[in-house]
């Protein structure tokens, strides 16, 4: 993962490990387009993840906690 944000130029302000663990379950089972967008939203308790990816690689990783903004982020 650091190596393609490090290309993509991105310096990451934090990772949240459950979600990256997701990734790696669906793109292990195959559950991941190679190529174009794809949003999914998984519904595990106690609350939802996203993750948006691009040609397979994670753009957005973020848990859905419904409690607002953490501060510092945007």
């Amino acid at each position: 993962m650091g190596a393609v944000l490090k290309a993509a130029g991105v310096t990451a302000a934090r990772v949240d490990a459950a979600v990256l663990g997701w990734w790696r379950v669906l793109q292990d089972a195959g559950h991941l387009a190679d190529k174009g967008i794809q949003v999914e939203v998984l519904l595990t308790a106690p609350t939802p993840q996203l993750i948006v990816l691009k040609d397979g690689l994670p753009l957005v990783l973020r848990t859905l906690s419904g409690v607002g903004v953490a501060p510092g982020e945007v």
